[in-house]
């Protein structure tokens, strides 16, 4: 695939034709100045790489013509004849035109391996010409052989890969290319025998130089490689108008579709004016009504949760009877207060029951909306308070949801509402100590095994909370690295009345604990 040519200590002169080095010189000027201008305008590599191949087949051309020209007298004659160059300048434009091909038929896209191996071979190109023109005062001895050594081995791998590119490279100029670079490499084949060989049994070939014969295969090439040139600027104007249609046809959905959703979004947003006015004029009229049928709904929801997630009925119903009373009054404020409260509460439990783990964060302030729910509705019978909450660290640690609500529940409903302590009082400590959580539920009431009101000698229902706590807990340690332990102990044991739940969670990984 190379631009091979005769050394320049074996060229013919005296068979070398002006006319054809001038016309080849003139016609590779007139591309050097166009594709020059290209460059300067598009800043694309392949017009770069193709510059420095016409540049570089110039240069040649000046080497061989025996006329004299501009310059040749603007160099003193240096490029005339000289055996030093005319092989790295060769090269060099073969160097060139390897990067040229990589581009033009956007190598990249489909082979990496051979794009890197083209890139590796042009720029051992490169540098077997700058040595050969810095060692050759020491080669030129042996010249022809080395020329005849890299002239097999290139024309060995240029047969390859270009065979390879015609069967497996897909590219709208494929066909001037090989074309093209056909014509190049029979011109270097053939200036490459008449150079090296002066008996072949071919009279006619020695009727021209070796130069000639190069010269001859660089001219149909670039005439190939223009049209390749030309049909690769068509392909690309094509595509990108084939992109700007898609383009358009692609905004032409979205704004049909982005015209469709306005009018959907128009129909909901008038249904829902009307849905907001008709709201309006109905609590504006009958104010008592719209609190009623938001307790209809609540209590409804109510109901439902207490089955699904087994939340103790009696408190559901008292709160929804405590908001029926405030409403029946005409405490229409408070009634409304009370039911915010109590919306969160049973949203939340909502949010945390569809999931398997929560953050430990989470089912602590569910605990605290409950026992704020519960200290309303019991006018203030009773005092609590959450030690350890604000602990960032909580976060990070998940347990199953509603895990301490069976405890704190029956801590408030059998173990404060029946003791006659004055100051009754139910507490949450949150310890995290290392790897070890410790959550505490104390009160001081009456004690879980007095009058047979505790969770484990009292009734069925109290039973079959902690049975189920239990049950959970066991679900979680085997499903999950950490482990939770569960232990409930009567405070009278420590000199004091009421009892003492008590919550183990070993973490595995420990968690580190930010402060």
């Amino acid at each position: 695939m190379q631009g091979l040519t005769e050394m320049p200590y074996r060229t013919d002169i005296a068979h070398q034709s002006d006319v054809t080095g001038l016309f080849y010189c003139g016609a590779v000027a007139v591309l050097f100045f166009f594709v020059s201008i290209l460059y300067l305008k598009k800043r694309e590599r392949i017009y770069l790489f193709y510059t420095l191949f016409l540049l570089c087949s110039l240069v040649y051309g000046f080497i061989n013509i025996k006329s004299a020209t501009w310059m040749g007298d603007l160099f003193s004659g240096f490029f005339s004849g000289n055996r030093r160059i005319i092989e790295p300048v060769t090269l060099l434009a073969f160097s060139a035109y390897i990067f040229f091909a990589v581009e033009l038929v956007d190598l990249r896209t489909q082979s990496q391996k051979v794009t890197r191996i083209f890139h590796i071979w042009g720029i051992a190109c490169m540098l077997y010409a700058i040595t050969y023109f810095v060692c050759y005062p020491a080669i030129v001895e042996y010249s022809s052989y080395i020329f005849l050594a890299v002239r097999v081995i290139i024309f060995s791998l240029s047969a390859y890969f270009l065979t390879w590119m015609l069967i497996h490279i897909q590219s709208p100029v494929k066909g001037p290319f090989v074309l093209g670079s056909l014509a190049y490499f029979v011109g270097a084949v053939v200036a490459s025998l008449r150079f090296s060989f002066n008996d072949l049994p071919v009279p006619w070939l020695y009727n021209a130089t070796a130069p000639t014969y190069f010269e001859a295969g660089i001219l149909v090439e670039t005439l190939f490689f223009a049209l390749a040139l030309g049909q690769r600027f068509v392909h690309l104007i094509e595509e990108k108008q084939l992109a700007q249609e898609r383009h358009i046809e692609q905004l032409d959905r979205n704004r049909r579709l982005i015209n469709e959703m306005n009018k959907q979004l128009e129909q909901k947003v008038k249904e829902r004016e009307e849905e907001i006015i008709w709201a309006q004029d109905e609590l504006n009229k009958e104010e008592q009504k719209r609190l009623k049928a938001e307790f209809a709904i609540e209590m409804a929801k109510s109901e439902m949760l207490a089955r699904t997630l087994q939340i103790n009925p009696h408190f559901l119903f008292n709160c929804l009877n405590s908001i029926t009373y405030l409403i029946q009054s005409g405490q229409n404020k408070t009634a409304i207060e009370y039911l915010v409260v109590f919306s969160r509460f049973i949203r939340l439990v909502l949010e945390t029951s569809q999931k398997q783990v929560i953050p430990i964060f989470d089912e602590l302030t569910l605990i605290e909306k409950y026992l704020k729910l519960e200290k309303n509705r019991f006018d203030d019978g009773f005092s609590y308070r959450i030690n350890g909450m604000e602990n960032p660290s909580l976060k990070g640690i998940m347990v199953p949801p509603m895990l301490f609500h069976p405890v704190v529940e029956n801590a408030v409903w059998h173990g404060l509402m029946n003791s006659p302590a004055k100051n009754k009082e139910i507490a949450v400590d949150v310890a995290l100590s290392g790897p070890v959580l410790t959550i505490t539920i104390i009160d001081n009431g009456v004690g879980w095994e007095s009058n047979g009101h505790g969770m484990v000698a009292g009734k069925s229902g109290e039973r079959l909370g902690l049975s189920l706590t239990k049950e959970r807990i066991k679900l979680y340690n085997y499903s999950f690295s950490d482990r939770i332990d569960f232990d409930i102990n009567k405070r009278s044991q420590e000199g004091r009345a009421g009892t003492k739940a008590t919550f183990t969670i070993t973490l595995s990984p420990p968690v580190t604990e930010i402060n």
